[in-house]
């Protein structure tokens, strides 16, 4: 079974985000997702333990959600953090 974290937040539009995932014991996947659930854009792994989402330019104001997950649907388990910053 596969296990996926959800988050959310309010962004402008034209705000850029930055979205990172730093994982222990998993292979981390993150997506960013916007207000109807339609996948803006999927994150770049940098190895196992680090997947991020650079530079993304919000298209309009509104709810944003991110996604993080194993993208290999493995029911490996373990923590991570996330880190969102707007610029």
């Amino acid at each position: 079974s596969v296990s996926l974290s959800v988050y959310s937040f309010e962004g402008l539009q034209g705000d850029v985000v930055n979205v990172v995932v730093t994982a222990n014991g998993f292979n981390a996947g993150v997506v960013l997702l916007d207000s109807q659930f339609n996948s803006l854009s999927i994150g770049q792994s940098s190895g196992q333990a680090l997947s991020m989402v650079t530079a993304f330019a919000l298209p309009a104001a509104g709810t944003y959600y991110i996604v993080i997950g194993d993208p290999n649907n493995d029911a490996a388990s373990g923590s991570y953090t996330v880190s969102l910053v707007r610029s």
